[in-house]
């Protein structure tokens, strides 16, 4: 089955399944463009996309690829915070695709650019930075689209991936596929261990990477645990970390910063 239809058809049947209306709300697929971007905003995961950004330097106006973005939320954010911004995105669907983020720059009232074709059609735009959230684990095959997001980016400019799931042995995915809500409807769900991912980035031309654990404190404070007390919320923080450290579940994400290697 087509993955592009799989996932639209999936969408679709989640947001007519009561059962689901919670997968829906948590992964900012409702109908509601306007409102899915507030929620996202708020959230944190495009607090640990700001925060990785900045991490690396970069500063509005900073030329930015949103690379896989489906609806545009990664890439709306990024306009709203004066970053000069170009999704792209093969899939034209209107409900997770570049017509979805047509939808969306027009009603947030947004400036940026659609680019509907491969990725190595903007090969040596010298992008700042290339981010993408949830995508790396379902592109195929991995090493020839990461050499075309390489040779977008300038010399010395970061490929940034937020929520990337991963597994430590390839038998944890029957599980995670068992878990995963959409793959009921067709979708092919994945993930690859950190090695994989590493192995795929130095091969495509990436150094100095970086496989992190996604949540920092700052933010499970601020966002996860607003109203409890510092002290219990700290412990309930190492905790977190310790367990997703030593035993972590099949799919749990992490963030992958590299930097391109390719010469001036």
């Amino acid at each position: 089955m087509d993955q592009d239809f799989a996932y639209e058809g999936a969408v679709l049947a989640a947001r007519a399944d009561p059962a689901l209306a919670e997968t829906i709300v948590e992964s900012f697929l409702d109908e509601d463009d306007l409102a899915a971007l507030a929620r996202f905003r708020e959230s944190e995961h495009w607090a640990r996309i700001a925060r990785l950004l900045a991490r690396q330097g970069l500063e509005k106006p900073a030329r930015v690829m949103d690379f896989g973005g489906g609806r545009g939320l990664v890439s709306a954010s990024l306009a709203t915070d004066g970053y000069h911004v170009v999704l792209c995105e093969p899939n034209p669907s209107d409900v997770c695709g570049t017509g979805a983020a047509e939808r969306l720059r027009t009603a947030a009232g947004l400036d940026f650019e659609i680019a509907t074709g491969d990725v190595a059609e903007l090969s040596e735009q010298s992008f700042d930075a290339v981010v993408c959230r949830a995508v790396l684990h379902h592109v195929e095959p991995l090493v020839p689209v990461l050499r075309s997001v390489c040779a977008a980016l300038r010399p010395g400019g970061s490929l940034i991936c937020s929520d990337e799931p991963t597994i430590r042995h390839t038998r944890e995915l029957e599980r995670l596929r068992r878990l995963h809500p959409f793959v009921q409807f067709g979708v092919e769900e994945h993930a690859l261990t950190r090695s994989e991912y590493r192995r795929a980035l130095r091969e495509a031309g990436f150094t100095e990477i970086a496989i992190d654990f996604p949540v920092s404190w700052a933010d499970y404070r601020r966002i996860l645990r607003p109203d409890t007390p510092r002290p219990a919320a700290m412990a309930l923080y190492w905790r977190y970390r310790l367990k997703s450290t030593l035993r972590p579940s099949p799919g749990e994400v992490r963030t992958i910063v590299a930097i391109s290697g390719q010469s001036a």
